[in-house]
């Protein structure tokens, strides 16, 4: 914007962190407070206090960053969001009874991100240079993890019989000879999980 405007207009960057979807139902929630970012370029200390007071009264969270810091983290924020919600789409999740918080969370970004066009899903892809090896991350941990499961579980591709499977090994006689668990919180031994 610098190289475009005269050095006497001043230059505030901003970018709400919302869309209309998210606050149809009006900018003033008391819970969970829409955020609006400010990136200063060019402006006089009066005129961006002003600007700030503004957005507050309208109830919203005002982050004020550095323009390079916005869009290196947006790139994380969008790239990750908008890619994980379509790849869960694909993947055919959906809402359901036995849900849980977080898993409602990411039904919520699936259903936000296939709601949006394509064309936002490319412009955000395309419009911050890191998105791609934000993509590339996920896709690679993913994998990973993927991998880490399948072999943990002996499995290469196909149906894993999974619990039904080793109860059908055990005869009733042993399952009524197992102790009954108590319903203790697991003691933290310190070490993770493989």
């Amino acid at each position: 914007m610098k190289k475009y405007l005269p050095d006497h207009v001043e230059i505030v960057g901003s970018h709400p962190l919302f869309g209309p979807k998210s606050a149809a139902k009006g900018l003033m929630r008391k819970k969970n407070k829409f955020k609006v970012v400010l990136c200063p370029v060019r402006v006089s200390d009066e005129r961006f206090l002003k600007i700030k007071l503004v957005l507050r009264k309208l109830g919203l969270l005002v982050i004020e960053i550095d323009p390079k810091e916005h869009d290196q983290e947006m790139a994380m924020v969008l790239a990750v969001t908008h890619f994980v919600g379509r790849a869960l789409g694909q993947a055919g999740i959906r809402r359901s009874r036995l849900s849980t918080k977080s898993y409602r969370g990411l039904v919520g970004s699936k259903e936000i991100a296939v709601s949006d066009s394509l064309a936002l899903f490319w412009n955000l892809m395309m419009g911050y240079p890191e998105a791609i090896d934000w993509v590339d991350r996920v896709v690679a941990a993913v994998g990973d993890w993927g991998n880490r499961v399948k072999k943990r579980l002996g499995r290469k591709s196909g149906h894993f019989p999974g619990l039904a499977g080793h109860i059908d090994s055990i005869s009733l006689e042993e399952t009524t000879a197992m102790p009954l668990a108590e319903n203790k919180p697991p003691v933290d031994t310190g070490k993770r999980a493989q």
